[in-house]
């Protein structure tokens, strides 16, 4: 019987740690080449501006679901002297 309860307490445990490992692993099984080049689609749809994302781009499902970018580029209209409306080292957007 005494086993039965240890068993019963155990279990929960394992099955949160297997849902915390793989909530850390599948993000780096995503590629993000194709979430980059429809972001940037919509970005430039919606504003007339084009947006760039020369760097990573990373989902984060812990501590809470989130995803960050690094080098974005938002071009100028031409006829500007900067070719780069905004220019970030990186973003990070949380839900």
């Amino acid at each position: 019987m005494r086993r039965r309860y240890k068993l019963l307490a155990v279990l929960p445990g394992v099955a949160a740690l297997l849902v915390a490992a793989a909530a850390l692993v599948a993000p780096r099984l995503v590629d993000s080449d194709p979430w980059k080049r429809r972001m940037e689609a919509l970005v430039e749809e919606r504003t007339g501006f084009a947006l760039r994302v020369g760097g990573n781009l990373r989902l984060h499902l812990l501590p809470g679901v989130g995803l960050t970018a690094t080098d974005i580029r938002i071009a100028n209209p031409p006829g500007f002297s900067s070719p780069d409306l905004a220019r970030l080292p990186w973003l990070r957007v949380d839900v």
